[in-house]
């Protein structure tokens, strides 16, 4: 028996560990542009927010110098780094077994559409989910409230007690409370255990088996 009908997921950092991939896409990025590299505390700052917006906060870009870094960044992210990722352990089982309970999920990602699309059905299991809600290809309505109202207003969910929202970041958590639904932070992803626990979510999650008892009645 489940907890909530309608569970929506983050994608990076949450269903998948896509580090390496976005890394490299940066890596390549700051070669190719003359970019210095702001090293790794940095760059994990700008896994979560549309690309846009890291490279205007991090690097001060801005217009046409905007877009052709996103337009080289894409460059490779599309070709390789969408790949250069991996499925957290037990997340697969974890969507399957919320399937045969009637559980109904979601994807929200501030990841452009089209890339979220790919990478989970590279992984196989895009297929579990009623519907994958990304940004557009310029980084817009890439909000993660807008993401997750656009879920909830789609799909005619009216009962905020029926949902929760799973993520890694605060843009996750701080979506879930503006809404006033209920909110897991998992530790497992990109960000520290003290950053999502200072950002208040409903549950803790350190590890997918954790979610198992906060999303289901376990006998």
């Amino acid at each position: 028996m489940y907890k909530y009908k309608h569970v929506i997921f983050d994608l990076d950092g949450t269903l998948s560990d896509s580090r390496q991939g976005i890394y490299n896409a940066y890596y390549y990025t700051f070669e190719k542009l003359g970019l210095s590299d702001p090293g790794n505390e940095a760059l994990k700052t700008l896994i979560g927010p549309p690309l846009q917006k890291g490279f205007s906060d991090l690097f001060k870009l801005q217009g046409a110098e905007n877009e052709k870094a996103v337009q080289v960044f894409r460059e490779y992210y599309s070709s390789k780094g969408l790949f250069e990722n991996t499925l957290y352990d037990g997340i697969k089982e974890l969507l399957e077994q919320l399937n045969c309970e009637g559980v109904l999920l979601y994807v929200a990602t501030a990841k452009y559409q089209v890339f979220a699309n790919q990478v989970l059905e590279h992984f196989g299991i895009k297929g579990y989910f009623q519907e994958i809600s990304g940004a557009d290809y310029q980084g817009n309505h890439a909000a993660k409230v807008d993401l997750v109202a656009g879920i909830l207003r789609r799909n005619g969910i009216l009962d905020p007690d029926s949902v929760v929202v799973i993520g890694d970041t605060r843009y996750d958590i701080e979506a879930a409370a503006e809404l006033e639904i209920d909110s897991i932070g998992v530790t497992y992803g990109f960000t520290t255990e003290a950053e999502i626990t200072a950002c208040n979510p409903d549950y803790i999650a350190s590890s997918v088996s954790d979610l198992y008892p906060l999303l289901l009645e376990i006998q």
